[in-house]
């Protein structure tokens, strides 16, 4: 609660106050303008009266006043842990700049982050991750409180503030490490799993001068410390900000992307061995910068899971690539199915998923290629739960599954029996090394063989030369996708190849 809220009521309370005053002074005045057709007002009634006014105006203001600071206080808490909130810390900074500003002082804020707290809430239950906050919060203030002020400034992010020391007192980086060190431990004895605590740390007057910077300073420090987890906790540098240029420069083209819808799809055909003939496509996404030109997904779609913005993409790749389907009549006699890639950040995004399930829906009309979802193994091990209920419920409405990327991620056996899956795709690692080394040829032996005892479906990936080609097919491969049979094409390319297609018997 501002201050400009708080003087605007203290304004409205003085006008009330000069109003009862001069209602007290004329009250006979008063009364005889407006009650001559009544008994007229005694002068023991006015003064009555006008007490009376004095006095609940001065109860009112009292009371009032007392509400402002309720409501000050209030406002400046975190309803949940009790602490001070952001506004708060941010209050305190300010107060503390200008203090070491006047003494000649130095202090240093950290930042505490959850990695993936969303991932926790969803798969245990907001009430648990409440609970996980709470005992992380009281942890924080038995351990530390009476040296620091701690607040929590975001849904999964804690402030800390240490006291003034002299400048150039190197000794707040051994105060740092202990309390990264503290919140790493009762993050680790209050969670059923592993939670990984990021710990950012900027100084005044060093890294900045005031609030907003020391701010600034945390999210960069913050951000460099997520994609360097080894470390107990990230000071900032001024490298980071450079390196996080590009980052953040790559983060806003995305949203104006996503906005102005400049994501294409390109369709990558699979070869089926047993019909000699093309067996279906994977969609493929394609960013058409304005001035760039094409960027490659290696270049953004990590980021885009990241930042949050993965969801949004798979949308406009579902609606783009399932318009396009429906012009040509050739794709729904011509191709088995149609694959999307689907990234581990949208499984938890209900929203996102809800989208994708109404597109999904719509698109299944008879004789429409059988849709596949490829999901990496990363995906499938973050969320058990959540994967497995995706699944079996998109399984009604007619969907398959495939693994991506198999043989380079914790897929287990047991995870292969329990969750529908029905292809599994060789990574491209494994092929480029057939047939020259034998390590590669042996596991891609394995997962063939293991594949056909499990009655999946499998496609090798990233099949360039014939050698490899007469390997897989010699090992009871049965789909083959790569440029030795096609590139990535677009919509008109594909009709042209799936209506011309190849000699390859």
């Amino acid at each position: 609660m501002g201050k400009s809220f708080s003087s605007e009521i203290y304004r409205l309370i003085g006008w009330y106050l000069l109003f009862a005053f001069l209602w007290i002074l004329l009250s006979d005045h008063v009364a005889s303008l407006f009650f001559t057709n009544i008994n007229a007002l005694t002068e023991a009634q006015t003064i009555k009266g006008g007490c009376f006014i004095l006095a609940t105006t001065l109860f009112l203001f009292l009371l009032l006043k007392r509400m402002v600071r309720n409501i000050e206080k209030v406002a400046l808490v975190d309803t949940l842990t009790l602490l001070p909130n952001r506004i708060a810390f941010k209050r305190e900074i300010d107060a503390r700049c200008r203090e070491a500003q006047r003494n000649k002082k130095q202090f240093y804020v950290l930042s505490v982050d959850l990695e993936k707290f969303s991932d926790f809430n969803n798969e245990h239950g907001h009430e648990k991750g409440d609970l996980l906050l709470l005992n992380l919060a009281a942890g924080l203030q038995r351990e530390i409180s009476a040296r620091y002020y701690i607040a929590r400034i975001s849904a999964d992010e804690f402030g800390i503030i240490g006291a003034l020391t002299e400048r150039g007192d190197s000794s707040y980086l051994h105060d740092a490490a202990l309390i990264a060190k503290q919140a790493e431990d009762i993050c680790t004895a209050i969670s059923p799993r592993p939670i990984k605590a990021h710990i950012a740390l900027a100084t005044y007057p060093e890294n900045a001068k005031d609030c907003k910077g020391i701010i600034r300073c945390l999210d960069i420090a913050l951000n460099y410390a997520k994609s360097h987890p080894h470390t107990a906790f990230t000071e900032y540098q001024e490298s980071y900000r450079v390196n996080l240029f590009d980052r953040l420069t790559m983060v806003e083209e995305l949203i104006r992307a996503i906005d102005k819808k400049e994501f294409s799809v390109v369709y990558q055909p699979q070869w089926d061995f047993s019909t000699n003939h093309w067996h279906g496509a994977e969609v493929l996404v394609r960013w058409y910068h304005p001035t760039l030109g094409v960027i490659s997904p290696i270049q953004f779609i990590e980021i885009a899971e990241e930042e949050g913005l993965i969801g949004q993409i798979t949308e406009i790749v579902f609606a783009k690539a399932f318009a396009e389907l429906k012009k040509f009549e050739i794709f729904r006699t011509h191709l088995s199915t149609i694959s999307f890639n689907f990234s581990y950040a949208i499984i938890g995004n209900r929203s996102c998923v809800a989208v994708l399930e109404k597109k999904i829906e719509e698109a299944m009309i008879p004789q429409t290629p059988e849709i596949v979802i490829e999901l990496t193994e990363t995906a499938m091990v973050q969320n058990v739960a959540a994967t497995k209920a995706l699944l079996e419920r998109w399984k009604t409405l007619g969907v398959k599954f495939s693994i991506d990327d198999f043989g380079t991620g914790y897929t287990s056996l047991s995870q292969l029996q329990q969750l529908p899956i029905d292809e599994i795709k060789i990574d491209r690692s494994f092929i480029a090394g057939i047939p020259i080394q034998p390590t590669s040829n042996e596991i891609t032996k394995a997962i063939l063989a293991m594949s056909q005892k499990l009655e999946k479906t499998v496609i090798a990936e990233g099949v360039e030369t014939s050698e490899q080609s007469e390997f897989l097919q010699a090992n009871g491969c049965q789909v083959v996708q790569g440029y030795l049979y096609s590139k990535p094409l677009d919509i008109r390319q594909l009709k042209a190849a799936l209506e011309n297609p190849p000699n390859l018997a």
